[in-house]
């Protein structure tokens, strides 16, 4: 009741939305258990699209919790544009945490340098209490973040490099790396599955098409490359 309390001086949530609790027999107004407001009539039945409590945060409108689409997109959209979708990934991740969470960050950037902000994102997620309360999480946020930013640097440093075979080399090295990712990934996925109504997979958008077309034109510079 102190959280909800809180949420509703904040102006997150308003007085008329529905909340639950375990041993109440239907949902209520929040304004029904606030002291000094007069609690509205109830509703003949409820809503068609009344979400779960730890929908909540989320506006009551069943939005996604963080960036929820399927392993085999990650994986595909990952190999076929060397990684740059994993920088895409991270950002939307962290744009999630800034527009649920009212941050004051910037979630482009924090994609940009990935290495620098990857090993806080998972951290966020994994100690995440919203989605905590739905499924506990149990992955290594410490060691798969190392061995992702591993992966991408010795593949940066090759990929420097003049010789045009070590620098493709560079590149392919960092195709595995989005495997760090999978176990957040499933959990994300987890975690929107368990709530009613489930949520849709996140939309195909602009920014597939951009990592798309950058996917593109690093496979044709690695080409011209070879054939040089």
């Amino acid at each position: 009741m102190q959280q909800l309390q809180g949420y509703s001086a904040e102006g997150s949530i308003s007085p008329s939305d529905l909340v639950w609790g375990q041993g109440m027999a239907e949902w209520l107004p929040l304004s029904h258990f606030l002291v000094g407001r007069q609690p509205p009539p109830l509703p003949s039945r409820l809503p068609a699209t009344v979400n779960y409590p730890h929908q909540i945060s989320n506006g009551g409108n069943g939005r996604s919790i963080f960036l929820y689409i399927p392993i085999v997109r990650l994986v595909a959209m990952s190999l076929l544009t060397f990684g740059i979708y994993e920088i895409y990934w991270i950002y939307k991740n962290w744009r999630f945490l800034k527009e649920r969470d009212r941050l004051s960050i910037q979630p482009f950037w924090r994609g940009v340098f990935a290495v620098w902000f990857i090993r806080s994102l998972l951290k966020a997620i994994k100690e995440d209490k919203e989605t905590n309360r739905i499924c506990p999480a149990r992955f290594n946020a410490g060691g798969l973040a190392a061995a992702w930013i591993t992966l991408s640097l010795i593949g940066y440093f090759l990929g420097r490099s003049n010789e045009t075979a070590v620098s493709v080399l560079g590149t392919v090295i960092t195709l595995p790396a989005v495997v760090f990712l999978l176990p957040v990934q499933k959990y994300i996925n987890e975690v929107n599955e368990s709530v009613s109504p489930k949520p849709q997979f996140n939309a195909w958008s602009t920014g597939h098409i951009v990592c798309i077309i950058l996917g593109v034109i690093t496979w044709l510079l690695i080409i011209v490359g070879l054939n040089a």
